[in-house]
């Protein structure tokens, strides 16, 4: 991604005199830290930039995890192999992202997990095209936090975290998605109010192997399947 200039040290908010003369472009992100307001720059043409003031976002410091919002509750279990699953996850300012997780309870010979990060499709607004294979981990060792290294930069918007877990004579146990928040993950059935449980992960049979370019056609579910993965910022 190309550098972008930044003031987030600011004691005023951004004016129409702080333009592309400045190093600013669009997409520049300006913090009034007396008021605590984050701005970003849609036009910087000189003498006339234009600024908006951006929704207040969950804090996320340098290097710590972020899981999905909408996950309020956890469970320890086997996840079906040959199976991908998505889980949204919204970033709400640019993001450099070093690291992609799970956390392992128990190993198992032979157990591994692809991981990886799909974008939303503006149309559909449904997992699309593939923005990063994370690749292989590794879940024959000891419980503990598993992590792949990445060098992500994320622009703000809703990203899918993606898993597809590798087949073994007998599949490890990790930590799994085991409550959500209504009204994350859609379906168009109308039925996710119907039952006890909210959706919590979009599945899809998928051969165990490197993750698709493109998001195949997938379904809600408020199974356990579903590992909850994080990101952690760099």
């Amino acid at each position: 991604m190309t550098s972008i200039t930044d003031n987030i040290a600011a004691s005023t908010d951004p004016s129409a005199a702080n333009d592309g003369t400045e190093g600013y472009a669009t997409g520049s992100e300006w913090y009034n830290t007396l008021t605590r307001q984050m701005w970003k720059a849609i036009s910087v043409t000189t003498g006339a930039a234009q600024w908006v003031r951006l929704a207040p976002a969950p804090a996320w410091p340098p290097g710590y995890y972020r899981p999905p919002a909408h996950i309020y509750a956890v469970n320890d279990g086997q996840v079906a192999a040959n199976k991908l699953t998505m889980m949204p996850l919204l970033v709400h300012r640019r993001t450099s992202i070093d690291r992609i997780a799970l956390w392992l309870v128990t190993g198992q010979t032979g157990g591994e997990m692809r991981l990886g990060l799909y974008r939303t499709d503006s149309f559909t607004d449904l997992p699309g095209t593939l923005f990063a294979d994370a690749g292989v981990i590794d879940l024959s060792g000891a419980a503990s936090l598993k992590t792949i290294t990445v060098s992500w930069s994320l622009v703000p918007g809703q990203y899918w975290l993606a898993a597809l877990n590798k087949t073994a004579g007998t599949l490890p146990t990790v930590r799994r998605a085991g409550g959500a928040l209504l009204g994350h993950v859609l379906n168009n059935d109308g039925n996710e109010i119907a039952g006890a449980n909210a959706w919590r992960y979009l599945e899809a049979g998928q051969p165990y192997g490197s993750l698709p370019t493109n998001a195949p056609a997938m379904n809600a579910s408020t199974g356990s399947d579903g590992p909850v993965l994080m990101l952690r910022r760099a």
